[in-house]
């Protein structure tokens, strides 16, 4: 109760959490990957250890409270913000027009290997990059990665130090003997995890935790944590059939880990902003290159989560249903504290234990926002149209990151918060034969005579478009992978290591990119309007309409009233759903024609 009281109020947080900035000079003889481990490991060696009293579990705070310094110097600033004088105008004006976005440098939005660590612990890991580093056939920039991933492993291992030291001492200065126990406790609990491999519920909880607020300063706070209740399970279950918690110790236990993640969150809702990882400048100003590290896409003022998705449920590797202990115990805590930090999201199964949704629908009739539902079916069926790339125990295994997200868990990387491919705007220039506001900005075209001449112009335009985005992001990804790195993160992404390769430049074992799409429903009812007031009912031509919409329908309420009228995708109108699936049908494939720079 008093961590939680603490925890969710703003007033209270900063008394036992220090916002700090930890200063620290870029040396300009060395390479941008060294001074970014460099910074990080300042981080680790001079922020202030804190702890709010009661806890059992060491560490709070995380990226919200202390920053990492910047590592760049100013002419590699300068550098990045001249970036795009080297894209086409083509490009600089899809981008000035918002048609879609290039963040080439995509911070979060990935979810590290947790399982590994909980079974081989920091030490592993450190003992793992020093064995890959005897290859004498490595190159400089793989072995540049390698010994950044371990100057910051190793960082992180120095802080998990200075904890133990910390509660080592609040013990021998402590009188009362049920304190003086606890705090030997916890140091002797953070002295071993997470360097060591975890072997109890308690130390599984304190290394996931410790290390999920370490990577944020390796990269931003956006990370998540796959099947939790999967790998979590074991060590509850243990502790439990062999005595070594109660139910309601565990229960305490795991309670004061998910109430870890509100003081971020309180912060951030209170102030207004997020962790912004890489980013600089919010404006959409495609001439800067710095405004390109930065998504444009969502208020950063409103959108104050961080994407600290946790699935649980869905199948097992026998098939049946994976509703455990640890589902019901993150549900229960939602519901007991009502947060929005960790996002629980439900893998829905048609064997899933039916009470357990009974207990989810009752949170979100209750106004909550969470859990998510989805559906692994249909997760499932949308990795299998990929053919044979990735593996049949991945696919049942997917999680979710960021919001929703499709991903692999310590295993992929997908980058799905790119491009928000505008489907509308290209609805305007499809009826404007290739022009936006009198300039050619897509493929000049003939006015179409039916429909479907419509259709396959506005299919062209799109392609055009999504042609223009891989073109530009493959060329600006491996322009900025030269100043921005995740060597920490990396290092615990199947076959990074392996590979010797960043994961941000394709060392992860499944490496994709996203071309998020935007407005959908909107462009399907607006083809659909075109059809009916143009081609079917012929009301007006294309060239009338156009004029209408360039005069947003100034003296023409009637007909907007009209239009308004018309069926909407959603309400289960063939004709309409239809529409916009073949939109999302032709988007879709083409998407899957296109590769990334590094050939993928």
């Amino acid at each position: 109760k008093d961590i939680w009281e603490i925890s969710s109020d703003y007033n209270r947080i900063f008394d036992y959490i220090k916002v700090e900035k930890v200063d620290y000079t870029p040396d300009p003889e060395k390479k941008p990957i060294f001074r970014h481990a460099e910074a990080f490991a300042c981080v680790m060696d001079n922020m202030s250890i804190n702890y709010i009293p009661g806890s059992l579990i060491a560490g709070n705070g995380g990226d919200k409270f202390v920053s990492r310094p910047e590592h760049l110097l100013k002419q590699e600033y300068e550098q990045i913000a001249a970036y795009p004088k080297r894209c086409s105008e083509e490009l600089l004006c899809a981008l000035r027009e918002e048609i879609f976005y290039i963040w080439p440098f995509s911070d979060g939005h990935i979810s590290p290997d947790f399982e590994k660590l909980l079974k081989v612990g920091i030490d592993g890991v450190l003992k793992e990059l020093e064995e890959r580093k005897r290859d004498s056939a490595l190159t400089e920039k793989q072995r540049d990665f390698l010994d950044a991933a371990t100057i910051e492993w190793s960082a992180v291992k120095r802080l998990e130090m200075r904890y133990a030291d910390f509660f080592d001492k609040k013990s021998q200065e402590e009188s009362d003997a049920a304190k003086k126990a606890e705090y030997q406790a916890i140091a002797k609990t953070i002295r071993k995890v997470p360097a060591q491999r975890a072997q109890s519920f308690r130390e599984a909880l304190q290394s996931v935790y410790f290390l999920h607020m370490c990577t944020q300063f390796d990269d931003v706070s956006n990370h998540s944590f796959g099947r939790f209740d999967q790998y979590m399970y074991p060590y509850y279950k243990a502790d439990i059939e062999n005595g070594v918690l109660t139910e309601q110790e565990a229960e305490d236990l795991f309670n004061e880990f998910w109430i870890k993640f509100t003081p971020g969150y309180i912060k951030s809702r209170k102030e207004g902003t997020r962790s912004e990882g890489q980013g600089f400048i919010k404006q959409n100003i495609p001439e800067n290159g710095l405004t390109w590290l930065t998504l444009k896409c969502i208020s950063h003022v409103k959108h104050v989560d961080d994407g600290q998705t946790m699935d649980i449920c869905g199948l097992k590797e026998d098939g049946s249903d994976g509703t455990n202990a640890i589902s019901w115990l993150a549900i229960k805590a939602m519901a007991a504290f009502r947060t929005f930090e960790p996002k629980p999201v439900v893998k829905y199964n048609e064997k899933i234990d039916q009470s357990f949704m009974e207990e989810c629908y009752k949170l979100l009739a209750s106004g909550h926002g969470h859990p998510a539902i989805t559906f692994q079916r249909n997760g499932m069926k949308a990795l299998e149209k990929y053919g044979d790339y990735f593996e049949k125990d991945d696919i049942r295994n997917y999680c979710h990151i960021g919001c929703v997200e499709l991903g692999i868990a310590g295993k992929a990387y997908t980058d799905p918060m790119n491009c928000f491919f505008n489907l509308p705007k290209i609805v305007n220039i499809t009826l404007n034969g290739g022009y936006l506001n009198g300039k050619l900005l897509g493929v000049k075209q003939k006015s179409p005579e039916t429909f479907e001449e419509f259709l396959e112009n506005y299919y062209e335009q799109i392609d055009f478009f999504l042609d223009l985005y891989a073109e530009g992001t493959n060329e600006a990804n491996p322009f900025y992978a030269q100043y921005f790195f995740r060597p920490l993160i990396s290092a615990v992404i199947d076959g990074c290591i392996q590979n010797a390769v960043l994961v941000d430049e394709g060392g992860s074992k499944y490496w994709s990119k996203s071309c998020n799409c935007t407005g959908l429903a909107t462009a399907g009812d607006s083809v659909f309007s075109v059809k009916k007031i143009v081609f079917d009912d012929k009301l007006l031509t294309l060239e009338q309409l156009n004029s209408v919409l360039l005069q947003n329908f100034e003296g023409n309420e009637v007909l907007r009233q009209r239009i308004k009228r018309l069926p909407k995708y959603g309400n289960g109108v063939k004709e309409v759903d239809d529409i916009v699936a073949d939109i999302m049908r032709h988007y879709c494939e083409h998407v899957q024609k296109l590769r990334t720079f590094n050939g993928k």
